[in-house]
């Protein structure tokens, strides 16, 4: 009867040992996506002229300005000092020191931006059909939110640490 006690608490002992000794198991956290983290702006390029009120705009940027973006997972900041020329109804030079804050949701191959804040200025120098213009104007309030932000759903692709951004009418490789 004590040999049968002693197998009886060796097993329990040796099961209680057993479980005592097992490892448990963290799940490793999910990878940080590749859209999140802080990006600077290596090129852009409008695909398709700006709808602004006084025509369409062909847009191109001029080399020096700084864009920055900044993501979590969910939210963005977007810093820009950028130039830009543009050609159409009005001819001349744009340039824009603005931030912006927003949310984003992603798939797996868009994201959805929505803009929450936004604050800056930009300005105007060149013609208006024919006619000198020399204008300041407030982000927000004109028409250059729409160029200032990131809004709507872009298509992203990550590479080499990098995040590339297809809007509909402007392509963004940070």
């Amino acid at each position: 009867m004590i040999g049968r006690r002693a197998a009886v608490g060796l097993v329990f002992a040796v099961v209680a040992l057993g479980t005592a000794c097992q490892p448990t198991l963290i799940p490793a956290p999910p990878p940080t996506p590749c859209y999140v983290g802080t990006f600077t702006l290596q090129t852009e390029d409008f695909t398709a002229p700006i709808n602004t009120p006084v025509g369409p705009e062909t847009i191109s940027f001029v080399p020096g300005g700084s864009v920055s973006l900044v993501t979590t997972n969910g939210t963005w900041t977007l810093t820009v000092d950028e130039h830009v020329t543009a050609t159409g109804a009005f001819t001349g030079q744009a340039s824009a020191q603005a931030t912006a804050t927003g949310t984003f949701t992603a798939t797996d191959h868009t994201v959805t931006f929505v803009v929450s804040t936004l604050n800056g200025s930009a300005h105007l120098t060149g013609t208006l059909n024919g006619h000198a213009v020399n204008l300041s104007a407030q982000v927000p309030g004109s028409y250059f939110d729409e160029l200032v932000g990131l809004h709507g759903k872009a298509n992203y692709a990550c590479a080499n640490g990098g995040l590339s951004l297809s809007f509909a009418s402007i392509h963004l490789d940070f």
